[in-house]
């Protein structure tokens, strides 16, 4: 239960919010790399902006609903609008599809929340959501 508080997932090739995301990985990541926080994230910072890069942006939107459930909405359901006026990122994923052996998969190179919206079944709908592209694009 995340108060009344939903989520707006955005599905994207772009990178141009870097300066946004770069600092979640940063938070997630520099304490377990430690010391090799600094090229490991320039190994990261590259792995972003490759060509076969897509990612899921994951946005927390006030919701009227009063009654504290979490609501998962997709672009696909909301107007332009509501994507302009989105409310602060809290989260992405980070996925291409590639051939492995001739065989078709979906990796996932990064999946980061913020701490306080981890625990609540967020990450979870992200991987049962890239579960659901890959059976239907692979």
């Amino acid at each position: 239960m995340v108060g009344s508080f939903c989520y707006l997932v955005e599905m994207s090739e772009l990178v141009e919010m870097s300066d946004l995301y770069i600092p979640k990985l940063q938070l997630n990541m520099e304490g377990p790399y430690g010391s090799e926080w600094p090229e490991e994230e320039k190994v990261k910072r590259r792995e972003m902006v490759a060509h076969d890069a897509h990612y899921i942006f994951v946005h927390e939107v006030a919701n009227s609903n009063a009654d504290g459930k979490t609501t998962m909405l997709t672009a696909a359901e909301t107007s332009t609008c509501c994507l302009e006026n989105s409310g602060p990122l809290v989260g992405f994923v980070q996925y291409r599809f590639v051939l492995e052996e001739e065989i078709p998969v979906l990796y996932v190179y990064e999946l980061q929340l913020e701490p306080r919206v981890q625990g609540k079944g967020l990450g979870k709908f992200l991987m049962q959501l890239l579960e659901f592209m890959a059976q239907k694009v692979i």
